[in-house]
């Protein structure tokens, strides 16, 4: 069984339309794809990635855990986290 990884960025709206003429295919265009995309390549298998942007709106939901800072192609270096779960309910109730 092949393990996937996974990431999530967020911020800037992303685009999307139909393309082709034969053969039709739905497509996603934007910064915020190509965050998510390169923090996929940077992540291990089974484990989800997120930006900084991304954990700031999830921190209360999600336990992460910091990792180290990323480099990302076209992109100043970038803070990353990966989700290790949901949040226990004690740190829910603050």
């Amino acid at each position: 069984m092949r393990r996937r990884s996974c990431a999530k960025g967020s911020g800037a709206t992303a685009v999307g339309g139909v393309i082709g003429s034969r053969k039709l295919a739905f497509d996603l265009w934007g910064d915020t794809v190509n965050v998510a995309s390169r923090l996929e390549g940077l992540s291990k298998p089974g484990r989800i990635m997120v930006s900084e942007a991304t954990w700031d709106l999830v921190r209360d939901k999600f336990q992460c855990e910091a990792q180290a800072d990323s480099e990302l192609r076209g992109h100043a270096t970038v803070r990353t986290y990966s989700i290790l779960g949901p949040a226990r309910a004690a740190e829910e109730s603050r």
